[in-house]
């Protein structure tokens, strides 16, 4: 597996908000945020 920077970037948003999941010290893909929304939402 090749991965670049821009693969792996573009899995992290770009705004001035942190999501931790469970006080963990990584950031959230954009993908477990969106399906967080949509579940909490719906």
């Amino acid at each position: 597996m090749n991965l670049v920077y821009k693969d792996i970037s573009d899995d992290f948003s770009n705004s001035d908000k942190i999501y931790l999941n469970n006080a963990s010290v990584s950031l959230m893909p954009i993908q477990s945020i969106e399906a967080m929304k949509e579940f909490l939402i719906s």
